[in-house]
């Protein structure tokens, strides 16, 4: 398979480019990829590849015209399975994606984080949760002053699966660390997350009680 963007730019004359970009011998399952237009007016694409018979995360950075800015793939990232399956730019130009990753000598997967140097697409720094595995997807918002929030589903032992949300700072630094787990200690999942002027943030999700299968 070949990851391709595809873009239609609505202008006069409709023009229009595809991209493709092998960046393995096959793809991971459809909906893995994420597509984003950064404050700069370039797009930042972020998913994984099987270089056999391991799972690498990629990113790419393309102009609007369709040139290609640079290419990451997770070779220079010391984690044995790695994918990332959302991103964002803040207004003052950071750069965040994340997903999961194995790291040396784990089992599981958990929440992986990492930023780019919007210059040449060089890891500038890339973060893991502990001691939890991660579970359904992520979502992925600066804050008002470029720190990163990021938020999703993860399992641990002995709550099931819950509402995760952490907070990092530029330099990759935990700001904040929250869990919502439910009275039932159940399936409690986080389906959207906003950011408000002020930094606080607003999370709408669904939560598993007893008496449901």
């Amino acid at each position: 398979m070949i990851l391709l963007v595809l873009l239609i730019q609505v202008q006069v004359d409709w023009r229009a480019w595809l991209y493709g970009m092998r960046p393995g011998r096959t793809l991971g399952a459809p909906g893995s990829e994420s597509l984003i237009m950064t404050p700069e007016g370039f797009l930042l694409g972020v998913g994984h590849s099987r270089p056999y018979p391991d799972i690498h995360a990629v990113a790419w950075a393309l102009t609007p015209e369709g040139y290609t800015l640079w290419q990451f793939h997770q070779d220079t990232i010391s984690y044995d399975f790695s994918v990332l399956i959302g991103s964002c730019a803040s207004s003052s130009g950071y750069l965040y994606a994340g997903g999961y990753a194995v790291p040396p000598g784990e089992s599981s997967s958990t929440l992986f984080v990492m930023r780019f140097n919007p210059l040449n697409g060089f890891p500038m720094w890339s973060y893991t949760l502990p001691d939890t595995a991660a579970s359904g997807s992520w979502l992925f918002a600066p804050d008002p002053n470029g720190n990163l929030i990021a938020c999703g589903d993860l399992w641990t032992p002995s709550t099931n699966i819950d509402i995760h949300a952490i907070s990092l700072d530029t330099e990759g630094n935990l700001r904040w660390y929250f869990r919502y787990d439910g009275p039932w200690h159940a399936t409690d999942q986080a389906h959207d997350m906003a950011v408000d002027p002020n930094g606080n943030v607003y999370i709408a999700g669904v939560r598993q009680d007893s008496s449901e299968p």
